[in-house]
């Protein structure tokens, strides 16, 4: 296998992008959530006052609206929390350097090595700008598609992905 060395540093941009991939599921869940616990409460309060269809529409778009404004507020926090933690730690903003190796991916920082195991990987997620490797549902390694310095080196580290990791836990653009 031939060994690939990519890296660089991580923008505050960057950081937010990661975490609202990340996240994307539960911000669904919970708009959702919030949703069916809005029309509960409306209707809960409204009580025999939605007697026809033409209400009940009206209850269900104000229920939507109030979600939409709800899930648009915790993700602004959540932005605001993530800059904050990017600003306040060196080792989110220190260099990233990552060498494919027989056994797995090197991922060297300030903070020490890690080596992520092929058969540790849980599943690849590729989107527009990065390729997310997760090794449990929780924990990714977050690999920036500006760290390579070719568009070669990018190709030639999503064929070694494809040999380490089965295909049913990889999923690319492409």
């Amino acid at each position: 296998m031939k060994e690939i060395s990519f890296g660089g540093k991580i923008t505050c941009e960057d950081f937010i992008n990661i975490n609202k991939y990340h996240f994307k599921n539960s911000n669904i869940k919970t708009f959702f959530a919030q949703l069916c616990a809005y029309l509960i409460i409306a209707l809960a309060i409204l009580d025999h006052k939605v007697t026809n269809l033409i209400r009940l529409i009206a209850v269900l778009f104000i229920c939507i609206g109030l979600s939409v404004i709800t899930t648009v507020m915790f993700n602004s926090i959540r932005i605001k929390k993530l800059k904050c933690i990017y600003n306040s730690s060196r080792v989110i903003k220190s260099d990233k350097i990552y060498v494919t190796k027989d056994e797995g991916l090197l991922c060297m920082e300030e903070k020490g090595e890690t080596l992520i195991k092929w058969k540790d990987v849980y599943k690849i997620d590729e989107k527009p700008d990065m390729i997310l490797i997760y090794t449990t549902p929780i924990q990714t390694a977050a690999i920036l598609k500006g760290f390579f310095k070719s568009e070669g080196d990018l190709i030639e580290f999503k064929k070694i992905l494809k040999d380490k990791v089965a295909d049913k836990r990889i999923s690319f653009i492409d």
